[in-house]
């Protein structure tokens, strides 16, 4: 292992009412983590506190390095050097009616001090490398939701998160993006995907945590939770 995030204890309230229940998660390089549950189940707010995207209401999130003891970032204190090291795909982004697709990821790249060659990069990766010049306005559901992971691998960020990849995604991308995600893993990153398709969680978790109003109910290694629940499947978590 080197880097990791830590999450402890984190919640978050909105009002009066707690969205997310005190969550702790470590996710360490190399490892593929899959968050499952409903609409409303607390996934994306959970993905939200992690991507640096908002703070919780209470707890921590860090990037770590076992290797160098000193090595510690704070999502809150330290959020724009934790930012850099994470790529962060919402579940949708309004693109406007002006811009291109290279000039989207142009614009990203350069945020993270990279040029045209990582844009093409990263667009080629994603099966957008012929498209770059069309206005992002002019694309598909699926082809947005590429545009966006495309964005999330500029530069090779540490930690990539995906908050609902698959949605919208043809059955090819959808294979294509699993075997994108397994190459991650490989490539010793650490991936966490907040999803409701149980099928592509059990293809690509090594780690599952399936959450309910804010709870988590059931974690665990992915393969022990299919053996857990056996006939009845995974969605009977729900």
């Amino acid at each position: 292992m080197a880097k990791f995030l830590k999450a402890s204890r984190i919640s978050k309230k909105h009002g009066q009412t707690l969205t997310l229940q005190p969550l702790d998660l470590h996710l360490k390089t190399g490892q593929i983590i899959v968050l499952c549950g409903g609409n409303g189940a607390g996934k994306s707010t959970c993905i939200r506190i992690l991507a640096g995207v908002d703070c919780p209401t209470s707890g921590t999130v860090q990037i770590e390095d076992d290797r160098v003891k000193t090595f510690r970032l704070d999502a809150v204190h330290n959020r724009i050097a934790y930012v850099r090291e994470v790529g962060y795909m919402p579940d949708d982004y309004q693109f406007g009616n002006v811009l291109t697709a290279m000039e989207i990821l142009h614009t990203f790249a350069q945020l993270k001090g990279y040029d045209r060659d990582e844009v093409i990069r990263v667009a080629t990766i994603v099966g957008l490398g012929d498209k770059l010049q069309l206005r992002a306005s002019t694309y598909s559901k699926g082809m947005r939701q590429r545009l966006l992971l495309a964005q999330a691998l500029i530069g090779n960020p540490t930690v990539v998160i995906l908050d609902e990849p698959t949605n919208g995604l043809d059955p090819l991308w959808n294979k294509q993006l699993r075997e994108i995600i397994v190459g991650l893993r490989e490539d010793n990153r650490a991936v966490i995907v907040s999803t409701h398709d149980l099928s592509f969680a059990e293809a690509v978790a090594d780690y599952g945590i399936f959450m309910d109003d804010g709870n988590v109910i059931v974690e665990g290694p992915m393969s022990d939770i299919i053996e857990r629940v056996g006939d009845d499947g995974l969605i009977s978590l729900f």
